[in-house]
């Protein structure tokens, strides 16, 4: 049968930046304080009506301290994919929480077991659930009752350069997102854990998903699109930013290196702290993956770029700190002594870029020729075998020590 269908949005909005003091009135601790703000109103024919808005703000108390901040609450609409695919046949197994094999899995086993009675599966720990092992017959599409993605969001942060330092830039942010009403696919399996591990059984909307027959066993279900799963993420970043002369920094050794030309030397740091990384699937299930190998707690940038005329060789290491290899503590891994490890070590990958302008050397080459040569994983950096079997390496590691060479003309 055919499916389809349309949505029309209409948007009226404003935005606008103040300027409340600035340098030239001379008041002491507000060298310049500027707010700025900016709002949306959304009415879209299939999610309805929604203002959105956005206010902050800078302010200098001298003239080289700037402290900022914003606040934002934003929706994002469903799109005509995630409303109105069509609902196909679709087949699929599941980890039925009801199984003997699961029942006693969760992070509340007691009550996942009494919801399983409470469905009709009197002795859990004596069923075997068909959908393990072969599956049942359903339905997967659009979902058309989706409605607004809602996220709410704020930041502060300040960046000083001091005066009596030059090039330098220090500053630090804090950011806190928090997304609700994410719009997601899940599985069965996802869908039945949320539903007999809800303390709200039978009345979880993922309760709706499937059907049992009379001897508990999968016989329909419907996949898809829905409003389910909600994200927090608390990162704070730190970095410091210094460019200067070689030749001058020499000097303060040596008089006679304060007119060579040893061109200028950039060096950046970025250090970010993952404070809190949580996610719900279902609006119940909380996991919190902050200190796992995709969001290490510290992780960190030290970037060196050195240029001289048409020469420029960059240097950059990537840092993160020691991660779970597993944060849910469900698995374990041993290494080849039989001792269980709990962690990965420190990582560090260096990589090396040296860029040169060839008609400097080649004046017969077109003026825009330039020769790169990139070394990645310079200090070849391998996965051990626990990390192997956790999955905590990166493309770098996978292949070691990489180079590649680029010449580039241009007429």
């Amino acid at each position: 049968s055919e499916t389809g269908g349309e949505f029309d949005t209409d948007e009226v909005f404003f935005e606008g930046v103040a300027p409340i003091f600035s340098d030239d009135m001379n008041i002491p601790g507000f060298h310049t304080l500027e707010i700025n703000g900016a709002v949306r109103e959304i009415d879209n024919s299939q999610s309805g009506s929604s203002t959105v808005w956005s206010a902050g703000g800078n302010w200098k108390p001298i003239s080289t301290l700037n402290i900022r901040g914003n606040y934002t609450e934003s929706i994002r609409a469903p799109s005509l994919v995630e409303l109105f695919a069509p609902v196909t046949q679709s087949f699929s197994f599941a980890n039925d929480p009801c199984d003997f094999r699961f029942v006693d899995q969760g992070p509340n086993p007691e009550q996942r077991r009494a919801n399983c009675v409470a469905a009709g599966i009197s002795d859990p720990d004596d069923f075997t659930s068909n959908i393990v092992n072969a599956t049942a017959t359903g339905r997967t599409g659009g979902n058309p009752d989706l409605t607004d993605e809602t996220a709410e969001s704020y930041s502060v942060g300040f960046t000083w350069e001091p005066r009596w330092v030059d090039n330098l830039i220090i500053g630090a942010d804090h950011f806190d997102i928090e997304l609700g009403n994410a719009i997601t696919s899940l599985d069965l399996t996802s869908l039945m854990v949320a539903c007999f591990d809800s303390a709200n059984f039978p009345n979880n909307p993922a309760c709706d998903a499937f059907e049992r027959d009379a001897s508990g066993q999968v016989v329909d279900f419907q996949t898809g699109q829905t409003n389910a799963e909600s994200f927090r993420v608390e990162v704070q970043d730190f970095f410091v930013d210094y460019r200067f002369e070689v030749a001058s920094a020499l000097g303060l050794f040596s008089e006679g290196m304060r007119d060579s030309n040893l061109g200028f030397l950039r060096l950046n740091t970025r250090i970010s702290r993952d404070r809190r990384r949580q996610q719900s699937v279902t609006g119940e299930d909380i996991v919190r993956s902050s200190r796992s190998f995709a969001s290490p707690k510290y992780s960190g940038t030290f970037d060196a770029t050195w240029s001289r005329n048409d020469t420029r060789v960059f240097w950059r290491t990537i840092w993160q700190n020691r991660a779970r290899l597993s944060p849910s503590q469900q698995n374990a891994f041993f290494n080849e002594e039989g001792e269980q490890v709990t962690s990965t070590s420190q990582r560090f990958i260096s990589n090396l870029t040296i860029s040169q302008a060839l008609p400097r050397w080649f004046d017969w080459m077109p003026q825009d020729t330039r020769a790169q040569v990139v070394v990645n994983n310079v200090f070849r950096r391998m996965p051990n075998t626990v990390e192997q079997a956790a999955g905590h390496f990166g493309f770098a590691e996978l292949f070691g020590r990489q180079y590649s060479f680029t010449l580039q003309v241009r007429y």
